[in-house]
């Protein structure tokens, strides 16, 4: 359906989440540029019928997060939801290969 490229393409894809007209969404654990050179991660979409990937976030590895893990949960109105392994207020950044804290996000859809 998909190969990644690595790089700003994403690293390391993540579960798959499926909306009601055939779409897959799902998030690379890194690529997608900032943080070090493996990148902080990205949220992004197959349209259905298609082979071709949109990105709908890139991590910058700051207060937003980086290294998303886990699976997305999508409500009823197609917003995303998870979390990030590093990242987040007052934490150490992953370019400083620090514990990190952690995020929670939204991806909103329109």
């Amino acid at each position: 359906m998909y190969r990644f490229k690595g790089g700003g393409d994403g690293i390391e894809p993540d579960s798959l989440v499926m909306d009601s007209a055939g779409n897959l969404y799902g998030t690379t654990a890194g690529g997608g540029g900032g943080c070090d050179r493996y990148g902080c991660g990205t949220v992004f979409e197959i349209p259905s019928g298609s082979h071709k990937k949109i990105t709908l976030y890139q991590f910058k590895g700051g207060r937003d997060g980086a290294s998303p893990e886990g699976a997305l949960v999508m409500d009823r109105a197609g917003n995303l939801y998870g979390t990030t392994f590093d990242g987040g207020e007052n934490c150490p950044t992953v370019v400083e290969f620090g514990p990190g804290c952690g995020t929670v996000y939204e991806i909103v859809r329109q």
